[in-house]
């Protein structure tokens, strides 16, 4: 292998590489930015905290609460 061989991949393979490391900053970054944060008090119930997020964020309530029970692995739903 010639030596302009070794630096094209070796160039490519840097580029590629901060490609895919923007690509995974910039997705993980708006991930952050659908969470919304609440403070359950007692007495609360998915159903009134899905009324607190359905407004906001443009979700349908029933979404919302199998999203909770999914990402808490509950039975609720």
């Amino acid at each position: 292998m010639s030596k302009e061989s070794i630096i094209f991949v070796g160039l490519f393979t840097l580029i590629l590489s901060v490609v895919i490391l923007l690509l995974s900053y910039t997705s993980s970054d708006q991930e952050l930015n659908q969470y919304v944060k609440i403070k359950v008090q007692q007495g609360d119930t998915l159903w009134s905290l899905a009324d607190q997020v359905a407004d906001s964020k443009k979700i349908n309530k029933s979404d919302f609460i199998e999203w909770v029970a999914e990402k808490n692995k509950s039975s609720a739903v």
